[in-house]
């Protein structure tokens, strides 16, 4: 009886074993389902009170992301969906949401309270994160990954601050930028010259002489095949020598002229500049980047291009001290480009903080590429808008020209190019309000970020701690009307300065006018506006000067963290674009190689950009 019970119990007991391990595995599943759900629930969008946004958003995982890609796949991009958001909800206030487990981003699209809070409640709002994450793997040590109270920003500050003084600019970076578009002059002539009146495709020229030049500028005169636009000059001229056809096989209405393969070295800084892509278009760049550093082909490139940048310092370095006797220093005249300037303030920086100089170190070396990533897209950029709009607008290229022609007579009379010098030096109103009409025009960089340093208010709505805000730089007030707004739920440093504030015509405010830009001077009684009374003292403008704050643009920031390189780009375009309406005129494309279509990269880039060129006059030979 005990046997037939004890044998008998042992596969109850086993079976009342198991049903309690199921009871507690199912419990324990059900728990992990429910804490799943929880988290996966935490993920969806939490949107801020009383800012509107996209109720649809509310019930996707991913936020407004769905509908971000469908504009990116259409064309359209993700700074116009961004810039539709206010007209779309009639709200200059609006909020969106990017990415799962993320504070909803606020937009804002008005210039007023967006001046605002660059100039004025700088403690309020400072570098956003979001822009740190998007390049901090490419240039992690570098500025604009650092909040201004980061106590790496000094440092950083102190390293660059020469590049930007009038001297550096005037003596070394203003030379390089003429002689390189005297380098893109030459040919495009040639390509004028061959393409019998039709156009041709432009932006990669652009590119390479803003990339020619930035890389002048930051290592010094290249070695000649280092030098990008000479090659292509080369290239095409011996193509025609040995009588080419350049004209397209699939169309008669454009001339495609070939393409030299870059140099292996700039390969692989052009393949770290294009993850800057990834970073703006991805929910999670800094993973995103790191994965692909890590586990694909670009990995080497970030190899290569340190190497590249190390054996440039080295250069520098030796450069330098091949300049330094016994009885002299190492002093800023001795710089001839921003690595040499960059290597100085390293070494006078050790020496005021007692150490030894590292002029390898990491900080240098991502300032240099920053300053390399800067320079190039944007101002490439801006110049292809550019082009376009010379076409698009003949009256005022015309007028540009006359203008040139009249300042600088004495280099007509000379049959040469103005110089650098002259360019820098002659004041030229209608050329500084073309050049800010067209950056203002300019669709380079449209949007803005900041984040909250502390709970704050935007326009009478709370603003949480570090939200992440983005300004809207070519909407609402910019180059369409604004919405009118309360004045009593602007911030009070705003309606402090309400009298300060100039808004555009809203009539021609979507049109490009350079005149925008001109103001009478004190002095002056009447200005003369036709060709009767002589072409200088018609077009010299005289009896006008240029005022920057004629009305609302930002296309490069305002305020202490406005783009570090402003001074360098102006002075870039402003040599570039005097010299190309110098040598040509820029004659209307066809429709067909006309359009505004864009698309996003770290810059926004014109889909088409062609130019038909027709030289001024032979004189310039």
């Amino acid at each position: 009886m005990v046997d037939f019970f004890g044998f008998s119990g042992l596969p109850l007991a086993g079976l009342s074993m198991v049903g309690s391990t199921l009871v507690s595995t199912g419990s324990v599943l059900i728990i992990v389902i429910v804490l799943i759900l929880c988290i996966y629930r935490q993920g969806f969008p939490q949107p801020l009170p009383g800012i509107p946004y996209n109720t649809a958003a509310l019930h996707k995982f991913m936020g407004d992301y769905p509908e971000i890609k469908e504009y990116i796949q259409n064309g359209k991009g993700y700074r116009v969906w961004l810039g539709s958001l206010s007209r779309r909800h009639n709200s200059p206030l609006t909020q969106v949401f990017l990415a799962p487990f993320a504070r909803p981003c606020v937009v804002l699209s008005d210039y007023r309270e967006s001046f605002d809070i660059l100039t004025r409640r700088t403690k309020e709002f400072d570098r956003s994160g979001k822009t740190a994450a998007t390049v901090r793997g490419i240039v992690p040590n570098s500025l604009i990954t650092m909040t201004s109270s980061d106590p790496r920003f000094k440092g950083n500050k102190e390293l660059t601050k020469d590049l930007m003084t009038p001297s550096f600019l005037t003596e070394v970076s203003a030379p390089s930028a003429y002689a390189k578009t005297m380098d893109l002059i030459s040919l495009w002539r040639l390509k004028a010259r061959l393409s019998n009146d039709l156009p041709f495709e432009a932006y990669r020229d652009l590119d390479n002489a803003a990339l020619d030049i930035i890389l002048a500028v930051t290592f010094g005169k290249p070695r000649s095949q280092d030098d990008i636009l000479l090659r292509q000059l080369q290239e095409i001229r011996s193509g025609a020598d040995e009588g080419l056809s350049f004209i397209s096989k699939n169309t008669a209405n454009f001339v495609e002229f070939p393409r030299v393969p870059l140099p292996e070295k700039f390969k692989h800084v052009l393949a770290v500049k294009e993850t800057m892509r990834i970073g703006f278009s991805s929910p999670f760049p800094y993973p995103h980047i790191w994965l692909l550093k890590t586990f694909t082909r670009l990995g080497r490139s970030f190899a290569r291009k340190d190497q590249m940048i190390r054996d440039e310092i080295s250069r520098s370095a030796l450069r330098l001290l091949s300049h330094q006797t016994n009885s002299t220093k190492l002093e800023s005249q001795d710089t001839r480009c921003a690595m040499d300037s960059m290597v100085l303030r390293e070494i006078s920086l050790a020496k005021r903080e007692g150490r030894k100089p590292d002029i390898y170190c990491p900080r240098l070396r991502d300032e240099l590429f920053l300053y390399i990533l800067g320079g190039h897209d944007t101002t490439a950029t801006t110049l292809a808008w550019t082009v376009k709009s010379l076409a698009d607008v003949p009256q005022a290229q015309l007028t540009l020209r006359c203008h040139l022609q009249a300042l600088f007579a004495e280099a007509v009379v000379s049959k040469r190019q103005p110089t650098t010098m002259e360019i820098l030096t002659t004041p030229a109103p209608y050329l500084d309000a073309f050049l800010e009409e067209a950056m203002r025009h300019t669709r380079t960089i449209s949007l803005l970020l900041r984040e909250a340093m502390e709970d704050t208010e935007i326009l009478g709505h709370p603003i949480p701690k570090g939200t992440t805000l983005i300004m809207n730089t070519r909407s609402l007030s910019f180059v369409e009307p604004a919405m009118q707004i309360p004045e009593h739920i602007r911030s009070q440093s705003s309606q402090a300065a309400k009298d300060k504030i100039v808004v555009w015509n809203e009539d021609d405010m979507a049109s490009f006018q350079p005149l925008r830009w001109l103001r009478r001077t004190k002095t002056s009684i009447n200005h003369a506006t036709s060709s009767q009374e002589g072409l200088p003292e018609d077009f010299k403008f005289s009896d006008y000067e240029f005022d920057p704050h004629a009305g609302p643009s930002m296309t490069l920031g305002a305020g202490p963290r406005s783009c570090a390189g402003r001074r360098l780009a102006y002075m870039e375009l402003r040599i570039v674009l005097a010299l190309l309406v110098w040598n040509f005129v820029f004659e209307p494309c066809p429709p067909e190689l006309s359009s505004y279509q864009a698309t996003e990269y770290f810059t926004t880039v014109p889909e088409q950009c062609y130019v038909r060129l027709r030289e001024v006059n032979e004189m310039w030979d």
